[in-house]
């Protein structure tokens, strides 16, 4: 039987350093007998996305050419965190998740999951959800206005923060015959190039590209009370000046309307406070 690893993530667990280095990397994986799959879709990173849109569209015809193509000589490396943040959902697939199984079964599946301690995670994952675009299916919490304390009840949320049971029962849903969990607090990339027999690459993968450190505490929480307004153009150059863009190229227009947004929000503490004065200036309105 062909032997698989499904790397599911966790989501804000290094997955996205991991697939640039997987796949920067694909053909020195091969030679040492590992198979990095070319992704079918564009994503912001070359992780397998058509897995996880399979359980939200069931294009049967994407999920098939993906297993169709992989080779029979070598061990498969797979790597799409949406497989973990959408569990819940894929749980409840039925027809979509039996058509997946078909073709996980016919692999020895080692199911690798990275996990962070759980007050950096929670933090760091409110922090994406609430700089998501915005979604019509309520469900996925983009863009959310939730408070963390409240983000942290939502039934996914509190499932997640159940490491060991949750990588369960991601195994039990995904067939997988084996686990690996790696906590990203050790020594990870030593770990998953262990666990993938490449010892020797560890070094290339702790020179892969980190993550984006992303938005301070400050600034976190003023996009939250943006994401309240559903002014999703103000919300997006608010973003940008947030990531460090100037926004000298504003029409009068667009900073008018970024005005009338910052002019809802409430500073909470010392530090939106200034953050605040500092968008103030930006758009001309008295501090």
């Amino acid at each position: 039987m062909r032997k698989m690893f499904l790397h599911i993530g966790l989501p804000k667990t290094g997955s996205t350093s991991l697939q640039f280095w997987a796949f920067a990397h694909r053909k020195a994986l091969a030679q040492q007998g590992i198979f990095y799959p070319e992704p079918l879709m564009k994503a912001d990173s070359p992780k397998h996305e058509e897995l996880t849109d399979f359980f939200k569209r069931g294009d049967t015809e994407r999920l098939d050419a993906f297993f169709k193509n992989l080779p029979h000589d070598k061990t498969i490396f797979v790597s799409v965190e949406g497989l973990s943040s959408h569990l819940i959902d894929i749980e409840r697939s039925d027809e979509r998740l039996e058509a997946f199984r078909a073709w996980i079964t016919q692999f020895d599946v080692t199911l690798i999951a990275m996990t962070r301690e759980p007050e950096g995670w929670l933090k760091s994952y409110h922090r994406q959800k609430i700089t998501n675009r915005p979604t019509i299916n309520p469900d996925l919490l983009f863009a959310t206005t939730l408070k963390l304390e409240d983000f942290a009840q939502q039934p996914h949320i509190r499932d997640m923060l159940d490491t060991k049971g949750f990588i369960q029962r991601a195994a039990e849903t995904y067939c997988a015959r084996s686990t690996v969990t790696i906590p990203i607090e050790t020594d990870w990339q030593s770990a998953l190039c262990d666990t993938l027999d490449v010892s020797g690459m560890a070094e290339t993968l702790r020179q892969a590209p980190k993550e984006n450190i992303g938005m301070t505490d400050a600034d976190t929480e003023l996009l939250r009370q943006a994401n309240a307004t559903e002014r999703w153009q103000a919300r997006a150059d608010l973003i940008r000046f947030f990531k460090g863009d100037p926004l000298n190229d504003l029409s009068d227009t667009d900073r008018r309307n970024l005005a009338e947004l910052i002019a809802c929000l409430n500073p909470c503490d010392t530090a939106t406070a200034k953050r605040m004065r500092e968008l103030q200036t930006l758009v001309g309105l008295p501090t």
